[in-house]
């Protein structure tokens, strides 16, 4: 059975524990559960796991797990609902490209 990516569980970790203080919360949007970042911030700080510290990183994230931007601060992926995390597991990232062999010597 398909896991959960590690980024999408530590965004719904994120999620449940917000505050009027946390940068991300969750934010419905034509009747579809969408991520809303309400300011820049380091993501190592908010999202439980993340290493990463700078905020162009995290939205990278959102891109490469499927989300997409409806607005500046909105983002959204049809998989990805407050209520239902049991689909959580159809989130698949894309692979990132790989990496050329050094080329060979000629003898």
């Amino acid at each position: 059975m398909p896991e959960t990516p590690a980024f999408i569980q530590s965004l719904r970790a994120a999620l449940q524990h917000t505050t009027s203080e946390s940068p991300v919360q969750w934010h419905t949007h034509g009747g579809i559960s969408c991520v809303f970042i309400k300011k820049e911030f380091d993501p190592s700080l908010y999202i439980p796991g993340m290493r990463a510290r700078k905020h162009q990183t995290f939205l990278r994230q959102l891109h490469n797990h499927g989300f997409r931007s409806i607005s500046k601060h909105i983002w959204c992926n049809m998989y990805f609902m407050q209520h239902t995390a049991e689909h959580d597991v159809k989130i698949v990232p894309r692979r990132r490209r790989p990496q050329k062999s050094p080329p060979l010597l000629n003898r």
